[in-house]
């Protein structure tokens, strides 16, 4: 700022300094014209009008091309100074500004590594906190959904072999309809051995389901009274039928065994 101002009072000093030489010679070129121009009257019986005229002129130009000359190389000094003020006041600026980018890019290093020095260590920390907190989720959601397919396995599992008892129970069933139904068809028919197989057969599915049998030994009994000969197969199938019967049916049982032993085997 302070040189700035030194250039700005230089040039006015300058300017005043051009000023005054050319008013100086205007005063010295006026002077020379009257000079000229009383030399002109002394010789104006000597010289013509032609003459007189192309004096003046010759001396007229002459004090122009002085102070135009002034004037020139005062404006020559003044361009010449403002452009190298320009200049350097360019150059100031831009080397002023190039050292504060400098420091301020230095000042943002130092700032952005004191930065990263102080949460680097934290950022790391809650990434891997979070990272084993999701870890720890997804176990836990896998643990569950495992216990939830294991404990609908478990459901199906049971259903299944619910559904396969009753489907064997159904069955079985099934079977003594169809026996005692073939058994009533051979009674309608009047031979009892061939009802004596089929009530058999009854007996042992209704043993295997865990039926009562009590009406189907009743029915094994009036079959052996109403029969003259029984089927060997029939009586060792009867005799193992026997052995499976609970007790409280042994009178029924002590019966079935005195009638069997009354017939023939055929």
């Amino acid at each position: 700022m302070k040189k700035s101002i030194a250039i700005i009072i230089f040039l006015f000093f300058l300017g005043f300094g051009a000023k005054v030489y050319a008013e100086t010679n205007m005063d010295q070129t006026n002077n020379n014209n009257d000079v000229n121009i009383g030399k002109t009257e002394h010789i104006n019986s000597e010289l013509n009008e032609a003459q007189a005229y192309k004096l003046l002129y010759e001396n007229q130009k002459e004090s122009n091309q002085k102070i135009l000359s002034t004037i020139y190389w005062a404006l020559g000094i003044i361009l010449t100074t403002s452009i190298a003020l320009i200049g350097g006041n360019i150059f100031n600026n831009y080397r002023i500004n190039n050292d504060k980018i400098k420091n301020i890019e230095l000042d943002l290093d130092g700032k952005f590594e004191e930065l990263k020095k102080s949460h680097i260590s934290e950022i790391q920390q809650k990434l891997s906190d979070n990272v084993e907190l999701v870890k720890k989720q997804n176990k836990e959601i896998l643990n569950d959904y495992k216990k939830q397919i294991k404990l609908e396995i478990n459901t199906q599992n049971t259903t299944i072999e619910k559904t396969k008892k009753d489907l064997k129970s159904l069955s079985t069933w099934a079977k003594i309809c169809v026996n005692n139904l073939e058994a009533e068809d051979w009674k309608n028919k009047g031979v009892y051995p061939n009802v004596l197989t089929n009530y058999i057969r009854a007996g042992e599915l209704e043993i295997e389901s865990g039926a009562d049998v009590e009406h189907t030994l009743k029915n094994i009994l009036d079959s052996l009274k109403n029969s003259r000969v029984i089927y060997s197969s029939d009586s060792s199938d009867l005799f193992e039928l026997m052995k499976k019967v609970p007790e409280k049916h042994s009178n029924l049982l002590e019966n079935i065994r005195n009638f069997m032993s009354s017939l023939p085997i055929n």
